[in-house]
């Protein structure tokens, strides 16, 4: 059985469902106050204003691992994740948020498309306290073992400097 999901075009203000399979990559699940919990395209989010005029050069290649490891399910440009972390007042601590995350998705490189962008949803919720509800194309197991190694994966990371 097919899920269906709600996507909210925020140009247009306005809803629509669709097939959780055809949600393009580059959608993310967020709660969008007055609406809900809903799918959005990254690129129509407003990003903030730069906080950094560069990142370090020492944090560049953690960003391009981060890009690589992630181009399946978070698409975007060298350029894009710089400028996003650059946006951040904590960069490196970004960095060391997104690494194992990366780092995490690395392990199921067998799974199905679907299943990889749920497991990122639940990766990036998780690192921001959140449960996700309704696992669909993820086993629990496969849910509880990914939690585990992205906590091993974040404890290696926050431990050591970058």
């Amino acid at each position: 059985m097919k899920k269906i999901v709600k996507v909210y075009d925020l140009k247009k203000n306005s809803t629509r469902s669709m097939p959780e399979e055809k949600l393009s990559p580059g959608m993310v699940l967020a709660n969008v106050e007055g609406v809900g919990k809903v799918w959005v395209d990254s690129a129509q989010i407003a990003q903030p204003s730069f906080k950094h005029d560069m990142l370090p050069t020492r944090l560049l290649p953690y960003v391009i691992d981060i890009m690589k490891m992630l181009e399946e399910v978070h698409p975007q440009t060298f350029e894009e994740w710089i400028d996003g972390f650059r946006c951040d007042m904590h960069p490196e601590r970004e960095i060391k948020i997104w690494l194992p995350i990366g780092n995490t998705m690395g392990m199921y490189p067998a799974l199905a498309t679907a299943q990889k962008r749920e497991l990122f949803q639940l990766l990036l919720m998780h690192t921001m306290g959140m449960d996700v509800d309704g696992l669909v194309n993820l086993t629990p197991e496969q849910a509880s073992d990914a939690l585990k190694a992205y906590n091993v994966f974040s404890k290696m990371f926050f431990a050591k400097q970058l």
